[in-house]
């Protein structure tokens, strides 16, 4: 799954922005204003992050009050979506889904959304995750109309008196299609063999929110970890390295000597070409970058290296770079240049732009006054 684009929205120290796109490699949001690249960067990583404690900006940084024409109404905070992003659905994962449905042969983009009560939703974007009404309606009171045996009122009166209670743009989700089924599976037991073939039909349509609830669950492991990272001059450990060890937990993979030698070994056939790729190293119950290896380049490698061995793919790196010098704006762009197949992106102030167009032939660049509505 590649990110394509997003969004974020109700965040008290930034307004709402537009549809940011997002390109192969690497992005460049290019703004002096630092509270609202921490705002987009904290709000987006939500979507997927790496603990439950980066879902807090949730509750903390967003907006509580909206104004609408000239009046103030309270955020319910189970409605209302701070962060949207849109995905590409590639080959082999379609191939997969489409054996829980044909229908998910057709998917193109997903949506996914977090709420600021934590909650998250998925949309499969110009695919229907549920049958309306209209599509039933005839071949049901066909049913009904065809049975040639008495059944008892107590069968046959739920199911007429729902029919006379639908709307053809009634979808059949949120209890609706576990109640037709639960009055369907009633009639099946003395159907005769043409019955069957349209009971089957209407049973499959009936069905297909269950079915794409499951495709949705085999869909979220899939969704890349959205890491936000902020670059400082002189500081090392920009982030504290139990984060490599949460990776670890939520694949319940225990920390081995195999496994760092084989994340260094990932490190260096991933960043070989960089001057000094990064070496971790166990420290107590986590992991850590070992001494003189310890700046943003480094750990954007050996995030990248864990992260491609626990999952398969890359992860989207988030790197706040303002207050970054030049020389480090230089390496950063260089490592993330050598993740084949990544989609990050890095946020400078203006005056690192150039550096930004010097290292790469061809850059996404994003200014705010575009992104902030």
């Amino acid at each position: 799954m590649e990110l394509l684009q997003f969004r974020i929205r109700a965040h008290t120290v930034v307004a709402d922005t537009h549809w940011i796109t997002v390109k192969g490699g690497v992005n460049i949001l290019a703004s002096e204003d630092s509270k609202a690249v921490q705002a987009v960067f904290e709000l987006l990583q939500t979507i997927q992050p790496p603990s439950s404690s980066h879902l807090q900006p949730l509750i903390e940084n967003t907006r509580k009050t909206v104004s609408q024409h000239g009046h103030t109404k309270h955020v319910l905070t189970q409605k209302k979506t701070a962060a949207f992003a849109i995905f590409s659905a590639d080959s082999t994962l379609v191939k997969n889904l489409a054996m829980i449905d044909e229908a998910l042969y057709e998917l193109d983009r997903i949506e996914v959304g977090r709420r600021i009560d934590h909650s998250r939703w998925m949309n499969f974007v110009e695919l229907s995750s549920s049958t309306r009404w209209s599509e039933i309606d005839q071949q049901l009171r066909q049913l009904l109309n065809d049975l040639t045996r008495p059944y008892p009122p107590e069968l046959l009166q739920p199911l007429k008196e729902m029919i006379a209670l639908r709307k053809g743009t009634d979808r059949l989700h949120r209890g609706l299609d576990k109640a037709l089924i639960n009055q369907l599976t009633a009639l099946s037991t003395a159907l005769d063999p043409a019955q069957k073939k349209i009971y089957a039909i209407l049973l499959h349509a009936t069905q297909r929110s269950q079915r794409f609830i499951r495709a949705k669950k085999e869909i979220y492991p899939q969704i890349p970890f959205f890491i936000h990272l902020t670059d400082q001059r002189d500081q090392n450990n920009h982030l504290p390295l139990t984060l490599l060890t949460e990776l670890l937990n939520k694949q319940s993979m225990p920390l081995s000597a195999s496994l760092l030698k084989k994340v260094n070994q990932r490190i260096k056939s991933m960043f070989s070409p960089t001057p000094s790729p990064a070496k971790v190293a166990t420290q107590g119950k986590t992991i850590s970058l070992t001494a003189n290896f310890s700046s943003m380049p480094h750990l954007i490698q050996s995030l990248a290296a864990l992260h491609q061995i626990l999952f398969g793919h890359l992860p989207v790196f988030l790197i706040d770079g303002l207050q970054s010098s030049p020389e480090n704006i230089d390496k950063i762009l260089s490592t993330l240049e050598l993740l084949r197949g990544g989609r990050n992106i890095l946020a400078v102030n203006n005056s690192q732009i150039t550096t930004c167009r010097q290292r790469m032939k061809q850059v996404s660049i994003t200014s705010d006054h575009n992104w902030q509505r």
